[in-house]
């Protein structure tokens, strides 16, 4: 870890500002400074990503549960063979599979790694890669599922005599 990288130190991310004989500063992503003594950084189990080469891509999609198996099939097709971020996924390992039938929804699961090695580079990639995978289930024909909820009502009248 070195100063101006972005780590986390347990529950908090942020750049190192600091790193003095007692204790190390880190810069929150919403700008508070937290100074963590040196003794405690081993025990935060620190992760630094600044040295990272590539990123994890992963989604779920989750369509609605009247797609059929044929129209399913040809999401998981269409979606093995999209370039996710052309020029930035790595082919191994890029996963496309039918991950379970949800309460919701039949889920399916995207997994690739993004060779970016900053956290804006990945998310223009990811966002592409989204914009991507949205318009090849529209033009498959598989609606997407969203949260919905039915409501009744019960009619409040008496019974006839």
């Amino acid at each position: 870890m070195s100063v101006g990288d972005i780590s986390r130190l347990g529950d908090t991310m942020g750049t190192v500002e600091a790193i003095g004989l007692r204790s190390t500063r880190l810069r929150t992503l919403d700008r508070t400074l937290i100074p963590v003594p040196n003794s405690q950084v081993l025990d935060l189990q620190p992760e630094n990503s600044a040295r990272r080469d590539r990123m994890r891509f992963a989604t779920t999609l989750q369509l609605r549960h009247e797609t059929t198996p044929d129209r399913l099939r040809c999401v998981l097709a269409g979606l093995r063979r999209l370039p996710i971020a052309p020029r930035m996924v790595l082919p191994d390992p890029v996963r496309v599979r039918l991950a379970g039938l949800g309460a919701q929804s039949p889920d399916i699961e995207a997994l690739a790694c993004i060779t970016a090695a900053d956290v804006d580079t990945f998310a223009a990639a990811r966002e592409d890669g989204l914009l991507r995978i949205l318009a090849l289930v529209d033009e498959a024909g598989a609606p997407v599922a969203f949260p919905s909820m039915v409501q009744s009502r019960a009619e409040d009248t008496a019974p006839d005599p």
